[in-house]
């Protein structure tokens, strides 16, 4: 084996200790990774899920738009999709809530009256993005600590599954029917639903 395969990424190491070891603890790891979801997670304000339930309607996933994992090796980001979508590879939702304040009770050091930064990723409560309706739908997205993050990219996984029970969990609010006018500036900041309910 290399040197290189041998060296230790404190990067992902937290991620393979909960994933590949944690895990098969059945007492510990679900309520574990239930308090860093709820505790640590950024949801977007229920206020602007009225506004504006979808953030970017115009745009679906697709991670084979970017040149390393393109078939022809050429940059598409941007490019239509075969149904005219804008192609994105989540960097179109990643960065929107980066201008808003967070607003937190139950984490409130660490959170509270602060801005979104380095090492958060936008991840999916439900894995079905590459529909232009869910795909930046405010329900549907959470912005995780990326070592967090990493345990919902494993589809059926508990971790997967928490975030979109969260939202099942929470009494719904009709949105009110678009009027074709957003006001940015009456936008509220992040939150987390379980300070913060529907």
């Amino acid at each position: 084996m290399s040197k290189r395969k041998l060296l230790n990424d404190g990067d992902d190491v937290i991620y393979h200790y909960l994933q590949k070891i944690l895990q098969q603890d059945e007492e510990l790891f679900p309520p574990l990774v239930s308090r860093l979801i709820a505790d640590l997670g950024i949801w977007l304000s229920p206020t602007l899920y009225q506004k504006w339930p979808v953030l970017v309607p115009f745009a679906v996933r697709d991670n084979s738009c970017r040149k390393g994992a393109s078939k022809d090796g050429r940059e598409h980001w941007g490019e239509p999709a075969k149904e005219g979508f804008f192609r994105d590879d989540n960097s179109l939702i990643k960065g929107l809530p980066k201008p808003l304040r967070i607003r937190s009770s139950a984490s409130q050091e660490l959170y509270d009256k602060r801005f979104l930064g380095k090492g958060y990723v936008a991840s999916h409560a439900w894995r079905v993005h590459d529909n232009p309706e869910t795909n930046s739908f405010i329900p549907n997205l959470v912005w995780l600590p990326k070592q967090v993050s990493k345990l919902t990219d494993r589809p059926g996984s508990f971790a997967q599954r928490y975030p979109g029970h969260l939202y099942q969990a929470l009494p719904r609010r009709k949105a009110p029917r678009a009027s074709g006018k957003h006001h940015n500036s009456n936008l509220e900041g992040t939150s987390c639903p379980r300070r913060r309910g529907w």
